[in-house]
């Protein structure tokens, strides 16, 4: 099928759309939860399960031939990231500011998982989702639209 037919995204186009405007709507909160659940993801199995989902999200990317969906949507969340202000400084009582290149790795991380969620082991897709499973329920995606 050709992209007109799939979607910009491929055949998850519907799932990265969801995301990227659920991700637009979130808050300081959510996104340093997301973080928090992030750092959490990594110590608790010493960082493996995560590259070996990287890894496989990367193969997918080739063997899927969605490079060009990649670096669209990857686009599209740069422009999000620039427009959201989720890096501007907020006022007492919130936190300091956060990371930036850690919110957009993480959220890079879950977007790609989410554009080759065909493609991916459970484990996988579940491991570079699992920051925004409470933020941005994946089964609740498809009403986001």
């Amino acid at each position: 099928m050709d992209d007109t037919l799939r979607g910009l995204f491929g055949p998850n186009t519907g799932l990265v759309d969801s995301f990227l405007v659920r991700l637009a709507r979130a808050s300081h909160h959510d996104l340093r939860r997301a973080l928090d659940r992030w750092h959490e993801t990594l110590e608790a199995a010493g960082g493996t399960p995560w590259a070996r989902a990287e890894d496989a999200t990367a193969r997918a990317i080739a063997e899927s031939d969605r490079r060009r969906a990649h670096e669209l949507a990857a686009d599209r969340l740069g422009d999000l990231a620039h427009h959201a202000g989720w890096f501007r400084p907020v006022p007492p009582p919130a936190a300091a500011p956060l990371p930036e290149a850690c919110v957009e790795y993480v959220a890079a991380s879950a977007l790609t998982a989410l554009l080759v969620r065909d493609r991916l082991s459970p484990e996988d897709f579940s491991t570079l989702y699992a920051p925004f499973a409470e933020v941005i329920p994946f089964d609740r995606l498809h009403d986001a639209a």
